[in-house]
């Protein structure tokens, strides 16, 4: 089970590798601001890392393999079409100042930045419910 567990989570991010590392790049070259992109980060990505996992106790319950599937199944369908919706709205020339443009780069961040605190809270929830206090506790 330990080998399961080793090939899961070194392929369960093959199919988003492109999402995760590539939009930001691409969104600069199509005419995002690099400061638009760093304002992003203390005011949107920031907070929801703190906020996610507090309302993910409350939905999944300590069922964190749930919560990592269900992460997992928004971050392979949803973010990506948000991802795209932002770029073709960024590559076609649509104006910066409008409620669209806001939108769509708010809603594409905040949904990776979800996806990815839903995985990590739920990865370090299962691995603290499965170690031994003997070996050192919750330090996995």
């Amino acid at each position: 089970s330990v080998q399961m567990l080793f090939l899961i989570l070194i392929t369960y991010r093959l199919p988003t590798a492109l999402s995760d590392n590539v939009k930001s790049l691409k969104a600069v070259e199509y005419g995002l601001s690099k400061a638009t992109t760093a304002l992003l980060s203390p005011t949107l990505i920031l907070p929801l890392g703190i906020l996610v996992p507090l309302v993910a106790s409350k939905i999944w319950h300590m069922e964190p393999l749930r919560q990592f599937l269900r992460a997992y199944e928004w971050r392979v369908t949803v973010v990506p079409l948000l991802d795209v919706f932002m770029l073709r709205l960024l590559k076609s020339g649509y104006p910066h100042n409008t409620l669209l443009f806001w939108i769509a780069v708010i809603a594409s961040t905040a949904g990776q930045a979800i996806c990815n605190s839903l995985q990590f809270n739920a990865q370090m929830t299962f691995f603290a419910s499965r170690v031994d206090p003997a070996i050192g506790g919750s330090y996995m």
